[in-house]
């Protein structure tokens, strides 16, 4: 099951291909909702891409992207001064994204290696930039609030978010897409919007994230669930707070009613 910090188990249900979870009534504070309202039980979707017909691999330029029509994701973007150049990484050997993709791409997509959660652990830590890399701007709570409202802003409008998570130098989100929104037009959505917010508090600001995020369809429930917690853990891992619901920009404190 879903690992949902303040959730009482026993009032979830889980249902796969595709995966619902429903979550118990409980009161919500924060973004589009009224404080003390009481939020109805919320549902979380898993696409099974297994499941629809096969979509042509698209490549922009330093990584390939598997769309799939209404599919789930595990999506980790970065701030541009969190990595190097993609010439810089190449000859250092430390080209990150293209290190995942060739060599664990060929794991998560064997029928054997479906139920692994470890596996999507891997796959998730792979994307991640050294935490110190960079400027780090997004420890900044003004700033890191503009990404957190921007990752809720379209929620169950455009996509379902599973979990979220703002760290210092990367963003960290899984979803199912709704209907046909595209996952390079949710992208771009959010990247662009916050840029041009974070360039105007800044004052004016050079290129905020690296050009391509890292995306990965994800193709069963075991990972999806793995995906969330790993997301939702990640400030706990890092040594930035000792509970999910106690870091203020990622969904764990969202949907536990907390306020940033």
């Amino acid at each position: 099951m879903l690992a949902w910090p303040g959730v009482a188990s026993e009032v979830r249900d889980l249902v796969v291909g595709p995966l619902r979870l429903h979550r118990a009534e409980e009161s919500v504070k924060g973004h589009r909702r009224s404080a003390g309202t009481t939020m109805p039980r919320r549902t979380i979707e898993f696409s099974d891409p297994r499941q629809s017909p096969r979509a042509p691999v698209r490549d922009r330029g330093e990584l390939p992207h598997l769309y799939k029509e209404g599919g789930s994701y595990f999506v980790t973007f970065r701030l541009w001064d969190a990595v190097m150049l993609r010439e810089q990484r190449s000859v250092a050997g430390t080209d990150a994204p293209a290190l995942a993709r060739q060599n664990l791409q060929p794991l998560v997509v064997q029928p054997s290696r479906l139920h692994d959660r470890a596996l999507a652990r891997t796959v998730a830590e792979a994307t991640e930039p050294p935490l110190q890399s960079g400027s780090c701007l997004l420890r900044r709570r003004d700033l890191a609030t503009i990404v957190q409202e921007a990752l809720l802003y379209f929620d169950e409008q455009r996509y379902h978010l599973a979990a979220s998570c703002v760290m210092p130098n990367h963003v960290h989100v899984a979803y199912t897409a709704i209907g046909t929104h595209a996952l390079q037009d949710i992208h771009h959505s959010w990247k662009s919007y916050t840029s041009h917010q974070i360039s105007r508090a800044l004052g004016g600001h050079g290129p905020l994230w690296e050009r391509e995020s890292f995306d990965h369809l994800v193709r069963s429930a075991e990972h999806y669930e793995a995906y969330v917690d790993y997301i939702e853990a990640n400030p706990v891992a890092a040594g930035l707070c000792s509970t999910p619901t106690e870091w203020p920009f990622g969904s764990a404190a969202y949907f536990a009613g907390s306020r940033w």
